[in-house]
């Protein structure tokens, strides 16, 4: 998906390589040995991180609607009961809550 900020194997920051890697193959003479050698990348665990990632979330974004972000608050029925996300449900909360069904709790979460 994103680009790994370190190489798995010694650890060398090769995360900011990526954009400059898909310039340089861009470039129909140049080849990927030769665009990792200009970028500083010997060791062949490194040359992997680069060769071999797979650059998914630009494929991904072409298929996301933009949504309109949610401002206004959400209403909930009034026989719904909001607690903050974590709270533990009591036994006396459960029996003053009436006629809520706990599988229909909305839970918030800011």
């Amino acid at each position: 998906m994103i680009i790994p900020i370190r190489c798995f194997s010694c650890g060398k920051v090769t995360g900011d390589l990526w954009e400059r890697y898909l310039q340089l193959i861009a470039d129909p003479r140049k080849t990927d040995g030769d665009a990792m050698d200009e970028l500083g990348l010997k060791r062949y665990c490194c040359r992997r991180m680069i060769m071999t990632h797979v650059d998914l979330i630009e494929k991904l974004l072409k298929y996301v609607k933009a949504r309109p972000i949610r401002t206004d608050p959400i209403s909930l029925p009034s026989e719904s009961i909001l607690i903050e996300a974590g709270t533990l449900l009591t036994d006396e909360m459960r029996r003053s809550s009436g006629s809520t069904k706990w599988h229909e709790l909305f839970i918030f979460h800011p």
